[in-house]
């Protein structure tokens, strides 16, 4: 899948934080692919909520979110509504203590 760790510079997803249960499995996932200072950028309706991914990804990432507001439109009703979607911007922390490879 990827050519080597630390590969890419940037990825970016929408919508991939919905399930707690592969939210370790996403992290592993964007620290093997990301080059030290890489980024990651996610837009989410923040299911999880904000603590649960801070959680699982401060120790290997710099997090920063923000809010952006989006004109959503509900199918068959003709009708526009307003949603905050959450735009979280990963970069890929240097490792501290780098583990000897076997």
């Amino acid at each position: 899948l990827f050519r080597s760790p630390g590969a890419y510079d940037l990825v970016l997803g929408s919508e991939i934080f919905y399930d707690e249960s592969f939210i370790e499995d996403l992290r592993k996932l964007l620290k093997h692919a990301l080059a030290v200072g890489g980024r990651g950028v996610f837009c989410d309706p923040n299911r999880l909520g904000f603590d649960s991914l801070q959680e699982c990804f401060s120790q290997d990432f710099q997090m920063n979110i923000r809010t952006h507001t989006v004109h959503w439109p509900q199918s068959g009703v003709g009708q526009v509504q307003k949603k905050d979607v959450f735009i979280y911007d990963m970069t890929k922390k240097q490792e501290m203590y780098p583990q000897a490879k076997s």
